[in-house]
């Protein structure tokens, strides 16, 4: 499973998603939010893999240092003039 992962890029795919949700948690729960807590990480179901070893699961964790790299670069590209604002954005109170 952890060939067709890399193979396909799920793991990119799962850095997205768990960034847009990191950066919704953020906004919604403010300084209540705690990424070890609130945020577990991926799960990938592969079916042609449930009568393997690993019963067709694959599990990507969450990686905090990740995500605070990822949405540094994307608060470079969005700050740049031109470019949308971003929707995930804290609102100053």
């Amino acid at each position: 499973m952890a060939t067709e992962m890399a193979r396909h890029r799920y793991d990119v795919q799962a850095a997205l998603y768990m960034l847009a949700l990191h950066r919704l948690l953020q906004s919604r729960l403010g300084a209540a939010y705690r990424p070890a807590t609130h945020l577990g990480g991926a799960v990938y179901l592969f079916v042609r893999g449930i009568d393997g070893p690993a019963s067709g699961v694959c599990l990507v964790p969450t990686v905090p240092a990740l995500l605070d790299a990822l949405a540094a670069q994307l608060d470079e590209t969005t700050d740049s003039p031109g470019n949308p604002p971003d929707p995930f954005a804290k609102v100053p109170a």
